[in-house]
């Protein structure tokens, strides 16, 4: 394997930053998290997913995509989550093999509870070392990739974007 030099060696440690933030920064999240008893990170993408759905509905295979999960991954992700009584199963009303998956009042009244605690955590963690133009550039930065991969996958996370905590009975 022939040594990295020059344009290449810079853009391999770029990766390579990207990945150890990432792991470091959910690391720490995840712990504020536990130390305040919410509810797993992983588990919020699905509220917010069911939170964001046009009338409060998906798919598990629409939930998968959004929180980019294998079928498998989803199924265990719902399971546990409906033992919780976070989300809740509902059978098609004209196919009966269909199931949607949607929030309970404890989960819409969970992800309220949540949203403060991590956007503390986003705070304390990763938006305190930028200033407006960096966050500015590495969304641009951020988003360049996604459109090179061949994602639109970031405009079907936050269509909108989040600019305010979850608001009980909203969805």
């Amino acid at each position: 394997m022939a040594p990295l030099s020059g344009a290449s060696k810079t853009k391999h440690v770029a990766w390579r930053m990207l990945l150890t933030t990432h792991g470091l920064l959910v690391r720490r999240i995840e712990e504020r998290l536990t130390e305040a008893g919410t509810i797993p990170l992983d588990w919020q993408d699905v509220l917010m997913a069911l939170h964001e759905a046009p009338g409060g509905k998906l798919r598990p295979s629409d939930v998968a995509e959004f929180v980019l999960l294998s079928r498998a991954g989803i199924s265990r992700r719902v399971e546990r989550m409906c033992a919780r009584g976070l989300i809740q199963r509902e059978q098609h009303p004209s196919d009966r093999r269909s199931v949607f998956l949607s929030l309970t009042e404890k989960g819409r009244r969970t992800l309220f509870d949540f949203w403060p605690v991590y956007r503390a955590a986003i705070e304390e963690t990763f938006t305190a070392a930028l200033t407006a133009e960096k966050a500015d550039t590495l969304s641009a930065i951020l988003h360049g990739v996604l459109e090179k991969v061949g994602s639109d996958h970031h405009q079907t996370i936050y269509p909108a974007g989040i600019t305010e905590e979850p608001q009980v009975g909203a969805g």
